[in-house]
């Protein structure tokens, strides 16, 4: 008989006075070397905005090796990217990556504009493009004049986290429009509805890159899985 692979859902008490030490308590749970033994992978959702992953779980995806709990560093994974190696990268600018590849949109020789530079979407992003040979400029809250260095990019990506900060008069006519955010009045981080009917493609908010983040999470952590049982 194959060995069978199974799943457990672990929901976190995320009223507790602090939620870190909740987060905390689950990762030395999983990260206990000689006390989970048998652990494939772990995806961690945390909805929180301000809920913060402990060092060793920021990717959201726990990769065991020699069979232990022990779990990559993020820093490692993000290193490995920058040398051009195999790496389980953070799962939204991987799902974006995912996007431009099905819809057969090239990044080579374009210059692209990423307005955020979070560890977790706009630096990782700012790499995966340079890899497929963009010219990457990344804005934040100190870049001077922000209109007209979003205006000259060929692709525009919004992951700043304010709704519809990034203005549609600021994005040239004929580019590609990638918006990585959400907020409760279900709008990005772009002003879409200025730019639909001018760019040459777009990612609706919601349904464009908030669904690519999670099957991405999912698709790492089977991969992981598969990994540690030699399927792959």
């Amino acid at each position: 008989m194959p060995d069978l692979i199974t799943t457990q859902l672990v929901d976190l008490d995320l009223s507790a006075t602090d939620r870190h030490q909740a987060t905390q308590a689950l990762a030395e749970l999983l990260l206990a070397q000689g006390r989970v033994t048998d652990l494939a992978g772990f995806l961690a959702d945390v909805r929180a905005r301000e809920q913060q992953m402990p060092t060793g779980i920021e990717g959201g995806i726990g990769i065991p090796h020699a069979r232990s709990a022990h779990v990559t560093e993020p820093t490692l994974g993000f290193g490995r990217m920058a040398m051009g190696e195999p790496a389980y990268g953070s799962a939204t600018p991987a799902g974006i990556m995912r996007l431009l590849k099905h819809n057969e949109i090239s990044l080579k020789g374009k210059d692209a504009v990423i307005v955020g530079r979070s560890p977790i979407l706009g630096k990782p992003l700012a790499m995966m493009f340079l890899n497929e040979h963009a010219t990457v400029t990344i804005c934040h809250s100190r870049t001077q004049n922000l209109p007209e260095i979003v205006h000259r990019a060929e692709v525009v990506v919004g992951a700043v986290g304010k709704p519809e900060f990034i203005k549609g008069d600021w994005i040239r006519d004929g580019a590609i429009v990638i918006d990585a955010g959400y907020h409760p009045e279900k709008v990005g981080d772009i002003e879409l509805s200025a730019v639909i009917d001018r760019c040459a493609a777009y990612t609706p908010v919601p349904g464009g890159v908030g669904p690519m983040t999670i099957a991405t999470l999912i698709a790492q952590t089977t991969e992981a899985a598969e990994k540690s049982v030699g399927l792959s």
